[in-house]
Protein backbone atom coordinates (compact mmCIF):
# COMPACT_ATOMS: atom_id res chain seq x y z
CA UNK A 1 0.00 0.00 0.00
CA UNK A 2 1.32 3.28 -1.03
CA UNK A 3 1.43 6.33 1.68
CA UNK A 4 -1.29 7.88 -0.53
CA UNK A 5 -3.43 4.45 -0.24
CA UNK A 6 -2.94 4.74 3.58
CA UNK A 7 -4.02 8.28 4.01
CA UNK A 8 -7.11 7.69 2.10
CA UNK A 9 -7.82 4.61 4.22
CA UNK A 10 -7.19 6.59 7.44
CA UNK A 11 -9.09 9.98 6.32
CA UNK A 12 -12.45 8.16 7.72
CA UNK A 13 -14.19 10.67 9.19
CA UNK A 14 -11.30 12.85 9.92
CA UNK A 15 -10.65 16.06 8.04
CA UNK A 16 -6.88 15.46 6.59
CA UNK A 17 -4.88 12.92 6.83
CA UNK A 18 -1.05 12.90 6.14
CA UNK A 19 1.23 9.69 5.79
CA UNK A 20 4.63 8.24 5.10
CA UNK A 21 6.65 4.96 5.32
CA UNK A 22 4.03 3.53 7.83
CA UNK A 23 3.65 6.98 9.82
CA UNK A 24 0.53 8.70 9.92
CA UNK A 25 -1.45 11.61 11.96
CA UNK A 26 -4.83 12.70 11.28
CA UNK A 27 -6.59 16.22 11.98
CA UNK A 28 -10.17 17.39 12.50
CA UNK A 29 -9.92 20.91 12.35
CA UNK A 30 -11.71 22.56 9.21
CA UNK A 31 -10.09 23.98 6.26
CA UNK A 32 -6.77 25.10 5.93
CA UNK A 33 -6.45 24.77 9.80
CA UNK A 34 -4.70 21.97 10.12
CA UNK A 35 -2.05 22.34 7.22
CA UNK A 36 -1.63 26.11 8.77
CA UNK A 37 -1.29 24.64 12.24
CA UNK A 38 1.42 22.21 11.30
CA UNK A 39 3.62 24.49 9.09
CA UNK A 40 3.32 27.25 11.88
CA UNK A 41 4.93 24.73 14.05
CA UNK A 42 7.50 24.39 11.84
CA UNK A 43 6.80 20.60 11.08
CA UNK A 44 9.28 18.35 8.88
CA UNK A 45 6.02 17.12 6.52
CA UNK A 46 8.71 17.16 3.42
CA UNK A 47 7.72 13.69 1.30
CA UNK A 48 4.74 13.15 3.30
CA UNK A 49 1.32 12.00 1.26
CA UNK A 50 -1.96 13.97 2.31
CA UNK A 51 -6.00 13.10 1.65
CA UNK A 52 -8.16 15.93 2.47
CA UNK A 53 -11.77 16.30 2.23
CA UNK A 54 -11.64 19.37 0.74
CA UNK A 55 -8.34 20.61 -1.57
CA UNK A 56 -8.86 23.80 -3.32
CA UNK A 57 -5.94 26.42 -4.65
CA UNK A 58 -5.54 27.55 -0.63
CA UNK A 59 -5.10 23.83 0.83
CA UNK A 60 -3.07 22.79 -2.75
CA UNK A 61 -0.86 25.63 -2.15
CA UNK A 62 -0.12 25.07 1.71
CA UNK A 63 0.84 21.43 0.64
CA UNK A 64 3.44 22.48 -1.63
CA UNK A 65 4.99 24.65 0.77
CA UNK A 66 5.14 21.95 3.03
CA UNK A 67 6.75 19.53 0.66
CA UNK A 68 3.59 17.20 0.38
CA UNK A 69 4.39 15.20 -2.87
CA UNK A 70 1.15 13.54 -3.54
CA UNK A 71 -2.61 14.31 -2.96
CA UNK A 72 -5.93 13.08 -2.82
CA UNK A 73 -9.26 15.30 -2.06
CA UNK A 74 -12.55 13.89 -1.96
CA UNK A 75 -13.58 16.91 -3.44
CA UNK A 76 -11.09 18.55 -4.87
CA UNK A 77 -11.02 22.45 -7.46
CA UNK A 78 -10.11 22.85 -10.92
CA UNK A 79 -7.47 25.71 -9.86
CA UNK A 80 -5.94 22.80 -6.55
CA UNK A 81 -5.68 20.19 -9.28
CA UNK A 82 -4.04 22.44 -11.66
CA UNK A 83 -1.66 24.16 -8.93
CA UNK A 84 -0.48 20.81 -7.74
CA UNK A 85 0.12 19.52 -11.39
CA UNK A 86 2.02 22.38 -12.21
CA UNK A 87 3.86 21.95 -9.10
CA UNK A 88 4.76 19.05 -9.57
CA UNK A 89 2.65 17.13 -7.05
CA UNK A 90 0.58 13.83 -7.97
CA UNK A 91 -3.06 14.47 -7.50
CA UNK A 92 -6.57 12.39 -7.83
CA UNK A 93 -9.84 13.09 -6.54
CA UNK A 94 -12.99 11.56 -6.18
CA UNK A 95 -15.24 14.74 -7.20
CA UNK A 96 -13.97 17.38 -9.40
CA UNK A 97 -15.67 20.73 -9.09
CA UNK A 98 -15.76 23.98 -10.58
CA UNK A 99 -14.86 25.86 -7.09
CA UNK A 100 -14.78 25.69 -3.68
CA UNK A 101 -17.78 27.09 -2.12
CA UNK A 102 -17.65 28.97 1.05
CA UNK A 103 -19.84 27.22 4.48
CA UNK A 104 -22.98 29.35 3.65
CA UNK A 105 -23.17 27.88 0.28
CA UNK A 106 -23.53 31.51 -0.99
CA UNK A 107 -20.18 32.36 -2.27
CA UNK A 108 -16.44 31.79 -3.01
CA UNK A 109 -15.06 30.35 -0.10
CA UNK A 110 -12.85 33.34 1.37
CA UNK A 111 -9.44 31.20 1.10
CA UNK A 112 -9.95 30.44 -2.29
CA UNK A 113 -10.86 34.15 -2.99
CA UNK A 114 -7.30 35.33 -0.37
CA UNK A 115 -5.39 33.02 -2.99
CA UNK A 116 -7.35 34.45 -6.08
CA UNK A 117 -4.89 35.75 -8.80
CA UNK A 118 -1.78 34.26 -6.77
CA UNK A 119 0.92 31.97 -8.29
CA UNK A 120 3.96 32.39 -5.61
CA UNK A 121 3.47 29.68 -3.08
CA UNK A 122 5.22 32.00 0.22
CA UNK A 123 3.15 34.97 -1.12
CA UNK A 124 -0.33 33.08 -1.08
CA UNK A 125 0.91 31.41 2.58
CA UNK A 126 1.14 35.06 4.08
CA UNK A 127 -2.49 36.09 1.95
CA UNK A 128 -4.02 33.40 3.68
CA UNK A 129 -2.63 33.65 7.00
CA UNK A 130 -3.45 37.67 7.03
CA UNK A 131 -7.02 36.52 5.87
CA UNK A 132 -7.33 33.91 8.83
CA UNK A 133 -6.35 36.76 11.29
CA UNK A 134 -8.97 39.67 9.84
CA UNK A 135 -11.74 36.01 10.38
CA UNK A 136 -10.40 35.39 13.62
CA UNK A 137 -12.67 36.61 16.72
CA UNK A 138 -11.18 38.89 18.96
CA UNK A 139 -10.17 36.93 22.53
CA UNK A 140 -12.14 37.60 25.67
CA UNK A 141 -9.49 40.05 26.44
CA UNK A 142 -9.92 42.02 23.53
CA UNK A 143 -13.69 42.41 24.34
CA UNK A 144 -12.26 43.22 27.68
CA UNK A 145 -9.89 45.72 26.85
CA UNK A 146 -12.48 47.16 24.41
CA UNK A 147 -15.33 47.40 26.67
CA UNK A 148 -13.00 49.09 29.59
CA UNK A 149 -11.83 51.68 26.69
CA UNK A 150 -15.82 52.37 26.09
CA UNK A 151 -16.27 53.22 29.83
CA UNK A 152 -16.93 50.70 31.92
CA UNK A 153 -14.98 50.21 34.99
CA UNK A 154 -12.28 47.16 35.56
CA UNK A 155 -14.74 44.67 37.31
CA UNK A 156 -17.33 45.41 34.15
CA UNK A 157 -15.43 45.27 31.34
CA UNK A 158 -14.33 41.81 32.70
CA UNK A 159 -17.68 40.40 33.31
CA UNK A 160 -19.37 42.00 30.42
CA UNK A 161 -16.46 40.58 28.39
CA UNK A 162 -18.54 36.97 28.88
CA UNK A 163 -21.79 38.43 29.02
CA UNK A 164 -22.86 35.50 25.95
CA UNK A 165 -21.92 32.21 28.59
CA UNK A 166 -23.40 34.27 31.84
CA UNK A 167 -26.55 34.61 30.30
CA UNK A 168 -27.00 37.79 31.94
CA UNK A 169 -28.37 41.07 30.21
CA UNK A 170 -25.55 43.48 29.98
CA UNK A 171 -27.70 46.25 32.40
CA UNK A 172 -27.78 43.46 35.05
CA UNK A 173 -24.08 42.18 34.61
CA UNK A 174 -23.21 46.16 34.85
CA UNK A 175 -24.98 47.38 37.79
CA UNK A 176 -24.02 43.68 39.55
CA UNK A 177 -19.81 44.54 38.67
CA UNK A 178 -20.17 48.38 39.37
CA UNK A 179 -19.29 48.38 43.10
CA UNK A 180 -16.02 46.72 42.62
CA UNK A 181 -14.65 49.05 39.63
CA UNK A 182 -11.01 50.66 41.09
CA UNK A 183 -10.66 47.94 43.86
CA UNK A 184 -14.07 48.16 45.42
CA UNK A 185 -15.61 51.65 45.03
CA UNK A 186 -11.84 53.10 44.05
CA UNK A 187 -10.69 51.81 48.02
CA UNK A 188 -8.34 50.06 46.22
CA UNK A 189 -8.48 46.45 47.37
CA UNK A 190 -8.41 43.71 45.10
CA UNK A 191 -8.38 44.54 41.77
CA UNK A 192 -11.69 45.07 39.96
CA UNK A 193 -10.58 42.66 37.31
CA UNK A 194 -9.77 40.12 39.69
CA UNK A 195 -13.24 40.42 41.53
CA UNK A 196 -15.13 40.40 37.81
CA UNK A 197 -13.44 37.22 36.99
CA UNK A 198 -14.65 35.84 40.59
CA UNK A 199 -18.02 37.14 39.16
CA UNK A 200 -17.37 34.77 35.78
CA UNK A 201 -16.29 31.89 37.61
CA UNK A 202 -19.22 32.15 40.06
CA UNK A 203 -21.94 32.15 37.31
CA UNK A 204 -20.10 29.61 35.68
CA UNK A 205 -18.43 27.23 37.83
CA UNK A 206 -20.41 27.83 41.51
CA UNK A 207 -22.01 26.57 43.76
CA UNK A 208 -25.41 26.30 45.30
CA UNK A 209 -26.26 23.89 47.74
CA UNK A 210 -25.19 25.39 50.62
CA UNK A 211 -24.94 22.08 52.07
CA UNK A 212 -22.33 21.00 49.27
CA UNK A 213 -18.78 20.92 50.76
CA UNK A 214 -17.13 19.69 48.17
CA UNK A 215 -18.44 22.27 45.16
CA UNK A 216 -17.61 24.70 47.97
CA UNK A 217 -14.09 23.43 48.13
CA UNK A 218 -13.77 23.24 44.55
CA UNK A 219 -15.04 26.50 43.66
CA UNK A 220 -12.69 27.98 46.05
CA UNK A 221 -9.50 26.10 44.80
CA UNK A 222 -10.79 27.36 41.27
CA UNK A 223 -10.99 31.11 42.08
CA UNK A 224 -7.67 31.02 43.84
CA UNK A 225 -5.75 29.10 40.94
CA UNK A 226 -7.33 32.56 38.60
CA UNK A 227 -6.19 35.17 41.23
CA UNK A 228 -2.34 33.06 41.37
CA UNK A 229 -1.77 33.27 37.62
CA UNK A 230 -3.10 36.51 37.71
CA UNK A 231 -0.46 37.55 40.39
CA UNK A 232 2.05 35.70 38.43
CA UNK A 233 1.69 37.86 35.57
CA UNK A 234 1.56 40.85 37.50
CA UNK A 235 2.92 40.97 41.28
CA UNK A 236 0.00 41.07 42.69
CA UNK A 237 -4.26 41.50 42.66
CA UNK A 238 -3.87 44.51 45.29
CA UNK A 239 -5.31 47.89 43.26
CA UNK A 240 -3.40 50.19 45.00
CA UNK A 241 -0.14 48.04 44.19
CA UNK A 242 -0.90 47.58 40.56
CA UNK A 243 -1.33 51.39 40.69
CA UNK A 244 1.82 52.17 42.13
CA UNK A 245 3.61 54.99 40.71
CA UNK A 246 0.95 56.11 38.74
CA UNK A 247 -0.45 58.98 41.18
CA UNK A 248 -3.90 57.31 41.00
CA UNK A 249 -5.34 57.79 45.20
CA UNK A 250 -8.57 56.81 46.70
CA UNK A 251 -12.09 58.78 46.70
CA UNK A 252 -15.23 58.33 45.67
CA UNK A 253 -15.13 60.41 42.65
CA UNK A 254 -13.97 58.48 39.48
CA UNK A 255 -11.18 59.89 37.21
CA UNK A 256 -12.32 61.31 33.84
CA UNK A 257 -11.26 58.68 30.89
CA UNK A 258 -8.94 61.18 29.16
CA UNK A 259 -5.95 60.03 27.04
CA UNK A 260 -3.93 60.82 29.72
CA UNK A 261 -5.70 58.77 31.71
CA UNK A 262 -5.30 55.57 29.37
CA UNK A 263 -1.47 56.53 29.21
CA UNK A 264 -0.51 56.81 32.89
CA UNK A 265 -2.15 53.27 34.27
CA UNK A 266 -2.26 49.37 33.47
CA UNK A 267 -5.82 48.64 34.00
CA UNK A 268 -6.27 48.30 30.31
CA UNK A 269 -3.90 45.62 29.97
CA UNK A 270 -4.81 43.91 33.26
CA UNK A 271 -8.53 43.53 32.38
CA UNK A 272 -7.05 41.83 28.96
CA UNK A 273 -4.94 39.95 31.17
CA UNK A 274 -7.67 38.58 33.59
CA UNK A 275 -9.97 38.05 30.73
CA UNK A 276 -7.98 35.81 28.69
CA UNK A 277 -6.92 34.15 31.91
CA UNK A 278 -10.43 33.51 32.66
CA UNK A 279 -10.78 32.04 29.03
CA UNK A 280 -8.04 29.70 29.37
CA UNK A 281 -8.70 28.28 32.39
CA UNK A 282 -12.55 28.28 30.88
CA UNK A 283 -11.64 25.73 28.02
CA UNK A 284 -9.47 23.68 29.74
CA UNK A 285 -11.82 20.83 30.28
CA UNK A 286 -9.21 19.55 33.57
CA UNK A 287 -9.85 22.64 35.23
Amino acid sequence: MTDLESAKANLKNHSICLCKNGEWFTDDGRGISPMMKLIGEGRNLSGFSAADVIVGKAAAMLFVKAGIVAVHGVVMSQSGKAFLEKSGVFCSFDTLTEKIINRKGDGICPMEQAVDGIEDVEEGYQALAQRLKEMKPPSRGDRARQLFEEGYNCSQAVLLAFEDMTGLERDTAARLASSFGGGLARMREVCGAVSGGAMVLGLLRGYADSKDYEAKKAHYALVQEFARRFREQNGSIICRELLSGTNSVRGDVPEKRTETYYKKRPCPALVKQAADILEGMLTNSSI
